[in-house]
């Protein structure tokens, strides 16, 4: 008995560590590369690809605040605020995706910043 209460007291300690270092997956808007989101900022219909970044920005958002136990968002930014930030980050960092930015945006917000993230 005392054996099988070790293991899943070592199952519940090392399953834990596993999933707290684990890299999330973005889909959607937030999967795309900054360089692909500059690009859609270019083309003719570039309001609806917008409204698409800017509404799961938004999601992600209030994911993190509703379900983190990690420090808070006070506010969520205004739709022009997210773009600006967004082609900002976008710009300088080409090569990383929109939900880094988004990621990136929360620890400008005072919410947890990983390391990826430049202080701004």
């Amino acid at each position: 008995m005392k054996l099988f209460l070790a293991f899943i007291l070592a199952a519940l300690i090392f399953s834990n560590n596993a999933y707290s270092q684990r890299a999330g997956i973005a889909g959607g808007a937030g999967a795309n590369s900054c360089s692909d989101y500059l690009t859609h900022r270019q083309v003719q219909e570039h309001q609806q690809l917008e409204l698409a970044y800017v509404s799961w920005i938004m999601g992600f958002l209030t994911g993190y605040n509703m379900m983190s136990s990690l420090p808070q968002l006070n506010s969520i930014p205004e739709y022009s605020a997210v773009i600006s930030y967004l082609d900002r980050f976008c710009r300088d960092n080409s090569l990383l995706t929109v939900s880094d930015a988004t990621t990136c945006m929360i620890g400008d917000l005072g919410g947890y910043r990983p390391a990826k993230c430049k202080l701004n």
